[in-house]
C-alpha cells in the first residue's frame, strides 16, 4: 500500500509541477493547419524605399504549400497614408514537435525566410523573417498572428 501512496504522490507531483506540459505540447502538421492572420512591420530596401505594415491571411494546407490563389496579405504604406497594396502570398512552412517552424514564403514577388514558433496553446505564432539575398539593409523582419 506503501508504494501506491508514493506512486500517487509521484504522479501528483509531476502534474502540479507542469512536467506533463512537455508530453501535451508536442506539435504535428495539424497545429500549422488551417486560416492564420498574420501581421508584420514589412520594408522593401531592395528595390524601393517601401516600408509600413502588412497585414495576411495565410492558409496553410494539411499538406504542400500555401497557394497564392488562397493567401493574401495587405500593404498599409506608412509613407503615402491611404495606399493599400495587395499582395499575393504563398510559401512552405514545417513545423516539428517542438512547435518551432522554418520554410521560405513568398510576398510579393520577394522570398523571405522564416523562422518562428506556435504558442503552447497553439494559436498564436510569432518569429523573424528576412530576405536571404539581401545583404546589410534588409535584415529581418518580426511578426506575429492568430489562428482563426
Amino acid at each position: 500500500m506503501t508504494n501506491y501512496k508514493q506512486l500517487h504522490i509521484l504522479i501528483l507531483f509531476f502534474v502540479m509541477t507542469g512536467c506533463s506540459q512537455n508530453i501535451l505540447a508536442a506539435c504535428t502538421r495539424a497545429d500549422l493547419t488551417g486560416t492564420w492572420k498574420i501581421y508584420s512591420h514589412l520594408e522593401n530596401y531592395s528595390t524601393t524605399w517601401e516600408y509600413g505594415v502588412i497585414g495576411c491571411n495565410l492558409i496553410m494546407p494539411v499538406s504542400g504549400q500555401a497557394t497564392s490563389a488562397n493567401s493574401v496579405c495587405s500593404h498599409y504604406i506608412a509613407w503615402d497614408r491611404g495606399t493599400v497594396t495587395k499582395l499575393l502570398l504563398s510559401g512552405n512552412l514545417t513545423i516539428d514537435a517542438a512547435c518551432h517552424i522554418v520554410g521560405v514564403v513568398t510576398v510579393g514577388d520577394q522570398k523571405r525566410n522564416v523562422d518562428g514558433w506556435i504558442s503552447k496553446g497553439k494559436d498564436s505564432i510569432s518569429g523573424m523573417m528576412w530576405n536571404p539575398t539581401v545583404n546589410g539593409h534588409d535584415l529581418s523582419e518580426i511578426f506575429s498572428g492568430v489562428k482563426q
